[in-house]
C-alpha cells in the first residue's frame, strides 16, 4: 500500500464509507452562515487568517515558479460568463479568474473574507455592509471598487440567466445596493436570509466583473456584453485567461499582481473532455495531473499506479435520473413511481458506482442538517412497477428515449436502466449527446428523461429544494428543470425561507422531502463521494463539499 498523504484521505476499502459519512455530517452541521446574522454587527476580518486561507491578503513570501498543472474536464465549458454559467466545468475556470466578496470554505458553511476584508450585518438581518480591501485590481490593472460590486450584481440581474434568481429573490441591485464610497458597499435585503453570504461567495452570483470591459464591448442590442464575456474574462482572480482553443483546452496564466500574492503555479490548463479510458491513460502517463471523474473500475486500476493517488473528499453532489414532469407519460406520477420501482439500485451501486457513492435517500444530501431519513425509498419491485403502469394506462409499457453525456459512469448506468425497464415492458432508447446540446435540450424541455449531477451552490436547503422544486425558480439548468409542480411544496418552501423560526423552517423542509420523494420526479440514485485521480507530484489540491476548487495554493513538484 502506498503511503498516505498528509491531510488527505485515500480510498482503501469499506472503512471509508464510515469516515466519509462522519466528515460530511460534521461539515454540514457546523457553525457558519446558516447560524444566522451576526447581531454584534462585525464579522471576522482577514487579519486573523493564515496565509493558506482564502481570506488572507498579500502572502509575499510564497514560493512560486514556472510550473504547469493540467486538469481534465469531462467536457469544455459551454460559457465563461459568470452571469450565465451554472455548470461545474465553467465554474472551475470562473472560480480561478474572478473574485467574490467572500470565500466559502470547503465545508460549504465557513465564510472567510475575500475582496471584502470585513462586513457588518444589522441586528434584523436585512442590511449587509461590506468593506473592501485596498489594492485589489482587475487583470487590466484598474482598481476593483464598490461600484464594480454593484455593477456586477446589476449585470447578473440584468442578464437574467444563471443565478439571477439567487440575487433577485432578495434584493434589486439597482435600488437596494448602495455605493457608500470606493471601498464600502451596502445591501438592503427584502427579508432576512441566513444564506446570503454564501450566495455572495458563489461563482455564478457573486463574481465581480470589470465594468470597463463590459462598457467597452457592450452594444445597444447586447448592453451587458454577453457575447464578449461568453469567451473572454474580465476578472481579478489569481489567474488570467490567455487562450481558449475550442474542444481542446482553456489556458490560464498566473496574475502576478493578485491581492493575496501570486499563485504558486505559472500555468493552469483545463483540458476539454475526452473518453474516460483516454483520461485514465493520460493521468497514468503524466499527460494530465488531475482527473476528477472516472468510473469505479478505472479508479481501481489507477490507484495501483505508483505515481497516482485516488483521493477522497466529502461531497454534497447527487446523481439521479430526471423525468420531465410536463412531458407524457411522465406527467403521471404513477409512471414515475413505476420506473423508480423497476431500478436495481443495489446492482448499480455495487457493480458501477463502488466507493464513489452511497445510496441517495431522497432529494436532499444526507449530510444536510435538515435531511429527513423518513421518506419514500424505492427498491426494485417488478410486480409493483407493472401494477402502477397498468393503473396509469400502460399495461404493455411504452418506448421512451433518455439522453445522456458520456461522463464518468453515466453510460453504464443508462445501460443498466435500459435492462431494468425492459423487465417491466418499457423500451428505453439511449441517445448520447454533446454536453452543450444536452444543456440546451434540458433548458428547452425537449429532453424527457436524462441524468443529472447536482452540486448545490450553497450548503443551504433552499439551494437544493427551492431551486429544484419550486414553480418560482424557472426551468433553466439552475432551476426547476424537472418541471415539477406541487402547490403544497411551493407553499411550504415559501414559508420556510421567509420565517425566522428555524424549527418551523426545518419542519417544512422535511415535509417537502416527503412530498417530493413520494411524487418521484427523479430516479434517486446515489450521493456522490469525490474521488479524483491525482498525480503524486500535486500538492494542495482540495475539492470542496459545495462549489468549485481554487488553484491559488496548488502546486506541482518538479
Amino acid at each position: 500500500m502506498k503511503a498516505q498523504r498528509s491531510g488527505i484521505v485515500r480510498s482503501r476499502g469499506k472503512v471509508f464509507a464510515v469516515v466519509l459519512a462522519t466528515a460530511l455530517i460534521a461539515a454540514c452541521s457546523g457553525s457558519g452562515a446558516d447560524d444566522g446574522p451576526d447581531t454584534d454587527g462585525v464579522e471576522p476580518s482577514a487579519d486573523a487568517d493564515s496565509d493558506a486561507s482564502p481570506g488572507t491578503d498579500g502572502a509575499t513570501d510564497r514560493e512560486v515558479g514556472d510550473r504547469m498543472l493540467t486538469f481534465a474536464l469531462y467536457d469544455e465549458p459551454p460559457t465563461l460568463d459568470p452571469a450565465v454559467a451554472t455548470d461545474g466545468e465553467a465554474g472551475k475556470v470562473i472560480q480561478n479568474v474572478y473574485d467574490q466578496l467572500v470565500s466559502v470554505g470547503s465545508d460549504g458553511y465557513e465564510i472567510s473574507p475575500a475582496v471584502a476584508e470585513s462586513w457588518e450585518v444589522s441586528p434584523d438581518g436585512l442590511t449587509y455592509t461590506f468593506f473592501l480591501r485596498d489594492g485589489v485590481t482587475f487583470h487590466d490593472g484598474s482598481p476593483l471598487t464598490a461600484e464594480a460590486v454593484k455593477f456586477s450584481l446589476e449585470r447578473v440581474a440584468g442578464v437574467g440567466q444563471g443565478a439571477a434568481t439567487l440575487i433577485k429573490d432578495w434584493l434589486d441591485p439597482e435600488n437596494d445596493v448602495e455605493v457608500v464610497d470606493d471601498h464600502t458597499v451596502r445591501m438592503q435585503l427584502r427579508t432576512p436570509y441566513a444564506g446570503f453570504l454564501q450566495i455572495m461567495g458563489y461563482f455564478s452570483a457573486g463574481s465581480i466583473v470589470n465594468p470597463a470591459v463590459v462598457e467597452e464591448h457592450g452594444t445597444d442590442d447586447d448592453p451587458w456584453a454577453e457575447a464578449y464575456l461568453d469567451s473572454h474574462v474580465a476578472g481579478s482572480g489569481p489567474f488570467e485567461m490567455v487562450a481558449w482553443e475550442r474542444k481542446q483546452y482553456v489556458q490560464l496564466e498566473r496574475y502576478d499582481e493578485y491581492w493575496r500574492g501570486p499563485a504558486r503555479l505559472a500555468t493552469l490548463v483545463f483540458q476539454a473532455g475526452t473518453e474516460a479510458s483516454s483520461q485514465q491513460l493520460a493521468v497514468q502517463r503524466g499527460d494530465v495531473d488531475i482527473v476528477a471523474q472516472l468510473p469505479a473500475d478505472m479508479l481501481a486500476t489507477v490507484d495501483d499506479s505508483p505515481d497516482v493517488d485516488v483521493l477522497v473528499f466529502p461531497a454534497a453532489d447527487q446523481t439521479y435520473w430526471v423525468f420531465n414532469n410536463d412531458a407524457e407519460p411522465f406527467d403521471d406520477p404513477r409512471v414515475r413511481q413505476a420506473l423508480s420501482y423497476a431500478v436495481d439500485y443495489d446492482g448499480i451501486l455495487t457493480s458501477i458506482v463502488g466507493d464513489s457513492g452511497t445510496r441517495m435517500m431522497g432529494p436532499m444530501p444526507a449530510g444536510f442538517v435538515q435531511f429527513n431519513p423518513d421518506v419514500t425509498i424505492y427498491e426494485r419491485d417488478v410486480d409493483r412497477a407493472r401494477q402502477l403502469l397498468t393503473e396509469a394506462g400502460y399495461p404493455d409499457g411504452f418506448t421512451v428515449t433518455t439522453d445522456y453525456v458520456d461522463v464518468a459512469n453515466l453510460k453504464q448506468i443508462a445501460q443498466v436502466l435500459q435492462a431494468n425497464l425492459a423487465d417491466v415492458g418499457v423500451t428505453l432508447e439511449l441517445r448520447q449527446v454533446p454536453f452543450s446540446q444536452f444543456l440546451e435540450d434540458v433548458a428547452s424541455g425537449e429532453s424527457v428523461m436524462y441524468p443529472w449531477v447536482t452540486n448545490p451552490a450553497t450548503a443551504d436547503p433552499r439551494a437544493v429544494l427551492w431551486t429544484k422544486f419550486s414553480d418560482q425558480s424557472g426551468n433553466g439548468p439552475d432551476g426547476n428543470f424537472t418541471r415539477y409542480h406541487n402547490a403544497e411544496v411551493d407553499q411550504l418552501l415559501a414559508e420556510a425561507q421567509s420565517t425566522a423560526d428555524e424549527d418551523l423552517a426545518t419542519a417544512n423542509y422535511q415535509r417537502v422531502q416527503e412530498l417530493v420523494a413520494a411524487d418521484a420526479p427523479w430516479i434517486f440514485l446515489y450521493d456522490t463521494v469525490h474521488r479524483p485521480a491525482v498525480r503524486t507530484s500535486v500538492s494542495g489540491f482540495e475539492l470542496p463539499v459545495v462549489g468549485q476548487p481554487s488553484f491559488w495554493d496548488v502546486d506541482v513538484s518538479e
